[in-house]
């Protein structure tokens, strides 16, 4: 049956969907690597009721973070049906991936069913991974794996016979002859400065731009000094040190003290830093003990950052349809 003639009808529009292929053992966007990690995900819908109008309204807004824990994935689900008003946003939290897909399309298909005259596209974030590094903690996570990597290699191979030596993490304070708190025989970690990383900082700085979160870069001094009965035994303590941070290089993995929330694949790089006698005096001049054997040690790079940032990921947008455009004044002019 032919159509009538005498009736105009509104033409069709549809939705240009993104399809996000599932599989129920591996993410589903491709790069994705294992460890702790964040995906952002946007997905933009533009509709205008006029398909002559040059610039769509957004009309709705969903966002999906990706988060894998140690107990399995956190997926965050935020939507809002309408970009201008607060009150219809949405938040949910989910840890199945399928689920999660189906509330995406869900979401779009309510907004073609509210909103009948719907044109334009769906817009789709490229895939942005974000590594998640050690926040403040980081930095006092550090002397603590200085000290529990020295002390279950002293207790390996003890370097005095017979003794039971330590490493002790220690404040400036602990230094006094008076407070008692040293027990020799033993290995003081002190963390006498610390510095921002100058060659990092402009590479973690552009990280920061594209995650929203601040990162800084920092290299940690610490100073190990020996306390023993005897001068041999001091230095059988600091050779033992030296032997096994030098055997070591870095601490990553299960070395690292888990109150720095590190990254998966994080390392912090050890290093014998070469420090001027006289600099090594000027600080003992500072403490409150005299001159004893030292070895200075740095530690670097590890990232103070933050995890409050939003990331701004680009929406790739397309626009259907036909674009109107204002005539020159010459031709307006002839009307």
């Amino acid at each position: 049956m032919g159509a009538d003639p005498g009736i105009v009808r509104p033409p069709r529009h549809r939705i240009v969907a993104a399809v996000f292929p599932v599989t129920s053992r591996v993410l589903p966007w491709p790069g994705f690597r294992a460890g702790n990690a964040e995906i952002h995900v946007a997905v933009t819908m533009h509709c205008h009721s006029d398909a002559m109008q040059p610039e769509p309204e957004r009309c709705g807004v969903c966002i999906v973070r990706v988060v894998r824990q140690a107990t399995g994935l956190v997926i965050t689900l935020t939507q809002r049906t309408d970009v201008d008003d607060a009150s219809t946003q949405t938040q949910r939290t989910l840890t199945d991936v399928a689920e999660t897909v189906e509330a995406v399309r869900d979401f779009i298909l309510g907004l073609e069913h509210r909103i009948e005259d719907l044109t334009g596209d769906v817009g789709v974030t490229a895939f942005r991974q974000t590594r998640r590094v050690a926040g403040f903690g980081s930095v006092a996570a550090v002397g603590k794996s200085l000290e529990m990597v020295l002390n279950a290699r002293f207790s390996a191979s003890e370097p005095i016979a017979g003794e039971h030596a330590r490493a002790q993490l220690i404040q400036t304070e602990d230094l006094d002859p008076g407070s008692h708190f040293l027990v020799r025989p033993t290995v003081s970690i002190l963390l006498y400065r610390v510095d921002f990383n100058k060659t990092m900082r402009a590479s973690w700085s552009a990280v920061g731009a594209t995650d929203g979160n601040a990162h800084l870069p920092v290299d940690l001094h610490y100073l190990l000094t020996a306390w023993a009965d005897n001068a041999n035994h001091e230095h059988r303590l600091i050779g033992r040190a030296m032997q096994i941070l030098e055997e070591l290089g870095s601490l990553s993995g299960t070395l690292l003290h888990p109150d720095g929330d590190w990254a998966q694949h994080e390392a912090v790089q050890l290093y014998l830093e070469d420090v001027a006698t006289d600099d090594l005096m000027r600080t003992f001049e500072s403490l409150a003990c005299d001159f004893r054997l030292s070895i200075p040690y740095i530690a670097r790079v590890v990232i103070v950052s933050t995890a409050t940032g939003t990331a701004q990921p680009d929406v790739l947008t397309y626009v259907r349809g036909i674009r109107p455009e204002l005539a020159p004044d010459d031709t307006r002019a002839g009307r």
